[in-house]
């Protein structure tokens, strides 16, 4: 019994980690703590410490895409260092708000309007020209859709693996 409400826990949280990455949250280090309990908990027998370096490479990888989609692709549209910067903490903010006025969608829906503002914002404050702020603008906007997008494909992989290693 203790063991199948484990596993129930183990989804559940697993689940929550995808949801945490969609969101531009922390999920995949959930999502390998999850991985990590249970494989301590069942003595390592179930989820190997191979399986876990696996996952968690993975998360670091999905780290680094999720800086480079981020910050580069706005960079690339022509924001500079700082605006990209200033995206990053716009979409956080945006993501904090996004999920006062509609819980989960609003948070996604926050973070992309928040780089996106904030990238416009930051450049207009800094002399480009409207057009110009807003090419950098749409550069955040797009770099963090993507950064999220990839992120949370990459999370569903982390799941997979676990499971299959259950199943």
């Amino acid at each position: 019994m203790w063991t199948v409400l484990g596993t129930i826990l183990l989804f559940l949280t697993l689940f929550v980690g995808v949801l945490m990455t969609s969101l531009g949250l922390f999920g995949t280090w959930v999502i390998l703590g999850a991985g990590f309990i249970y494989a301590w908990i069942t003595g390592f027998a179930v989820i190997t410490l191979n399986t876990l370096i696996t996952l968690a490479g993975i998360a670091v990888i999905l780290e680094v895409v999720e800086f480079v989609l981020a910050v580069k692709l706005a960079e690339k549209m022509g924001a500079g260092k700082s605006a990209s910067w200033a995206a990053v903490v716009g979409g956080f903010i945006g993501g904090i708000i996004g999920t006062g006025f509609l819980p989960i969608i609003g948070s996604v829906i926050g973070v992309l309007i928040g780089a996106y503002f904030s990238a416009v914002l930051w450049e207009m404050l800094h002399g480009k020209s409207s057009a110009e702020a807003m090419r950098a603008g749409r550069g955040a906007f797009v770099g963090r859709g993507g950064a999220i997008l990839a992120k949370t494909m990459g999370s569903i992989i982390m799941v997979f693996i676990i499971v299959s290693e259950i199943l």
